[in-house]
């Protein structure tokens, strides 16, 4: 059977391009229904109680072929014409997530030296290989968090081996020295938007939108 082509939007492979750098983080919104659950679950800690408009964050590694990598922990996700890995930390490059289905994106600069990004990247060498997976229960954790204002709590739901993006982001960066949120939220509760805006934003990117 004929493999289906990859739908990637070329402006947007275009901006990852443009902005990606060793250490930088990317945010993406994508528009399908797991996704809103989660920018629904982190108005919580928007300034304005509104939803999120970030829904997956990783970090860009050092670039193959001249082409943007990425590290992140990740679920299959139903991207058309995409392989999807085992649950959890992988690699990838950032074809991935310039699919037609993404909406917004944005990059976004941690300040990390070449030493810090070197202790970042072997940090999320090690995740990968560690056995983590990725549970969709560790974001309930997350929401549940919150939802009682509360980013140090710990829930039943907890799991050693359970990692979600946010989180594994977070690892990373505390391996680096560059940890920007305490002891006030805990690993497992660091969702994509707290990280939008802890960091400046060097650039975003919206899909244009198209008349009915």
């Amino acid at each position: 059977m004929k493999k289906s082509p990859r739908l990637t939007d070329p402006n947007l492979l275009e901006f990852w391009r443009t902005y990606a750098a060793p250490g930088r983080i990317g945010l993406i919104h994508i528009n399908f229904v797991a996704a809103k659950l989660i920018n629904w679950g982190e108005k919580w800690v928007t300034p304005t109680g509104e939803p999120s408009p970030w829904t997956h964050v990783f970090m860009f590694t050092k670039p193959r072929r001249g082409m943007p990598w990425i590290a992140e922990s990740d679920f299959h996700v139903p991207l058309p014409g995409f392989l999807p890995k085992p649950d959890g930390p992988q690699e990838n490059p950032v074809q991935k997530w310039s699919s037609t289905t993404i909406d917004r994106a944005a990059v976004v600069d941690t300040g990390l030296t070449h030493e810090q990004f070197e202790a970042a990247e072997h940090a999320a060498q090690h995740l990968m290989s560690s056995g983590y997976s990725y549970r969709f229960a560790e974001l309930a954790e997350a929401w549940v968090a919150m939802l009682k204002h509360d980013l140090t709590y710990v829930s039943p739901l907890h799991r050693d081996d359970s990692m979600h993006c946010g989180h594994f982001l977070r690892e990373c960066l505390s391996a680096a020295a560059c940890d920007p949120f305490g002891p006030g939220v805990l690993p497992h509760n660091t969702v994509p938007e707290l990280f939008a805006q802890k960091f400046s934003h060097i650039a975003e990117w919206s899909k244009p939108q198209t008349a009915e």
